[in-house]
């Protein structure tokens, strides 16, 4: 069997955090709709906070996915350049 290369790694990872946000945010909007059934008072005192935590969150890993392409990029050049040299 063939190890898996760094690009199908980070293929993963960035799957795997899709997936984890995807999941994330169906609780939460589930959570959202269940209590506007039984209190929608109470559901959109919560709302403001669910757009922070996914704001927040959002931008720390679009950092991350960010600064690890760029770090991907980088390694993957200096690797080139060794290799031709």
């Amino acid at each position: 069997m063939r190890k898996p290369t760094n690009r199908l790694k980070h293929r993963l990872m960035f799957l795997f955090v899709v997936g984890l946000i995807w999941i994330i945010f169906v609780n939460v909007t589930g959570v959202i709709v269940a209590d506007s059934v039984q209190s929608t008072a109470q559901a959109t005192d919560m709302t403001p906070f669910y757009w922070l935590v996914s704001i927040v969150g959002g931008s720390i890993i679009a950092t991350l996915v960010y600064v690890g392409w760029k770090k991907y990029r980088a390694e993957h050049k200096k690797q080139e350049k060794d290799h031709n040299s």
